[in-house]
Parts: structure tokens; C-alpha cells; sequence
């Protein structure tokens, strides 16, 4: 009789196990290939229309194109693109206007 309990209880935990992880694979997010980055727009760019080209260096005469390209069709760039100021005096990146305010210190 002890036997007979022992085999039901093993039976009834696998199943619950496996209804577990048959559930869990039902409701999982789909799996998206999307390319981590962005998508290349200049199609002189050895990587344009390639996601797993990360770092292609184009030849000289392929980057010539690229430039000219890139020169002809200027990125749209919005309000709050950051832009990097080239980390003279203290000024790194920015994002829109640069505001200047004057701080005072002392006991005036």
C-alpha cells in the first residue's frame, strides 16, 4: 500500500512539473531577431542591408562614396540629440542650447 502512494505522489509531481514548463513555453515572449544596432542608411556602407556587420572598414574609394553620400543626405537630427563638444575647458556633451548662469558666492 505504501508502495502504491509512493509511486502516485512521484506521478502527480512530474506531471505538475511538466504542465509547469509546457505553461511557461506557452506564455514566453516570442524570440525577436532584431538587429542590436541601428539600422545603416547610407548604401555605399559596407554594412548597409548587413545587421552582422559590425566594424566593416569600407576601401578608400567606398569611403569617398560614403562621404558624398552623407554630404548630399544630412542625418534629421532633433532638439535632443546629444552632441559631443570635443571636451575642451570642460565642455563635453551637450544636448540642445548650451544656458549659461551666473552663480554667486559670499555672504553679500
Amino acid at each position: 500500500m505504501r508502495k502504491r502512494v509512493v509511486q502516485l505522489f512521484t506521478l502527480a509531481v512530474v506531471l505538475s512539473v511538466l504542465t509547469a514548463l509546457a505553461l511557461t513555453s506557452a506564455f514566453a515572449a516570442p524570440v525577436s531577431h532584431q538587429p542590436t544596432s541601428p539600422t545603416v542608411t547610407n548604401p555605399y556602407s559596407p554594412a548597409y542591408g548587413h545587421s552582422y556587420r559590425h566594424g566593416a572598414v569600407p576601401t578608400t574609394g567606398q569611403l569617398g562614396k560614403m562621404k558624398s553620400y552623407q554630404n548630399a543626405h544630412p542625418a534629421a537630427t532633433g532638439p535632443n540629440t546629444l552632441s559631443y563638444g570635443g571636451g575642451i575647458d570642460g565642455i563635453g556633451v551637450t544636448s540642445g542650447e548650451e544656458k549659461v548662469y551666473i552663480v554667486f558666492y559670499g555672504t553679500q
